[in-house]
C-alpha cells in the first residue's frame, strides 16, 4: 500500500455463484453500507492482518464467548486474522462449539441433515436446503471494536457443500494459534 501511497482498500468479494467479479479498489469512498474497521499488526507475526473482533451475535443473542478468545496474546498467539483465501471461518475449539450451539439453537425450522468433510474441514451443523426455503434462517452478525456491527446473509454463513441443496454453517474448529 505504501508504494501506490494508498491509506485505505476495500476488498468486495462476490458471491461464489456470481458472474461477476470481485473488486480491490484504493482510497476510494466506502459503499453507504460498509462497515470500517482497522486493521491490526500482530508484532510477534507481521505476516498476516488482524481485526478486532468482539463478538459474534445470532438472533440478537450474544454468543457466550470470553473476550480474551478473541485477542493477540503475549505471545502472538490467538487474535483473529483477514484472509480472503480460507472460505470456511476457523475458531477456537471453544469458540466454535458456542458458536455452533447458538446457531443450532436458532435453527430449527431448517431441516436437518448429516455432516461434511473434507480435508480439514469438518462442518458438523448441516441442512438440507433442496426445498429452498425462504424463512427459519437465524440472524447473524460480526460485532467488532467501537460499537461496529457486520450483520451477515444466510448465504454469507451457510456454505453450499454439494449440488443436492446441503448447506453447513461455514465456521469450524481451527487447527492454528489463531482464528480465519
Amino acid at each position: 500500500p505504501s508504494l501506490i501511497r494508498a491509506t485505505s482498500f476495500s476488498y468486495c468479494l462476490v458471491d461464489m455463484d456470481s458472474n461477476s467479479s470481485s473488486s480491490l479498489e484504493f482510497n476510494s469512498a466506502p459503499p453507504g453500507d460498509s462497515v470500517l474497521v482497522p486493521l491490526i499488526i500482530n508484532r510477534r507475526n507481521e505476516v498476516f492482518y488482524y481485526v478486532e473482533l468482539t463478538g459474534i451475535t445470532i438472533n440478537g443473542e450474544q454468543v457466550p464467548i470470553p473476550a480474551s478468545a478473541y485477542q493477540i496474546g503475549q505471545d502472538g498467539r490467538g487474535g483473529i486474522v483477514v484472509d480472503s483465501g480460507t472460505t470456511i471461518t476457523l475458531l477456537p475449539d471453544e469458540v466454535y462449539n458456542s458458536v455452533r450451539d447458538t446457531f443450532v439453537k436458532y435453527a430449527q425450522a431448517l431441516p436437518p441433515t448429516s455432516g461434511y468433510a473434507e480435508g480439514i474441514f469438518k462442518l458438523d451443523a448441516c441442512y438440507d436446503l433442496s426445498s429452498n426455503p425462504t424463512d427459519g434462517y437465524p440472524t447473524m452478525s460480526l460485532d467488532f471494536s467501537g460499537g461496529k456491527t457486520l450483520p451477515l446473509r444466510p448465504a454469507n454463513y451457510l456454505f453450499r457443500v454439494d449440488t443436492s441443496g446441503k448447506h453447513c454453517l461455514a465456521f469450524t474448529v481451527a487447527t492454528l494459534p489463531m482464528s480465519i
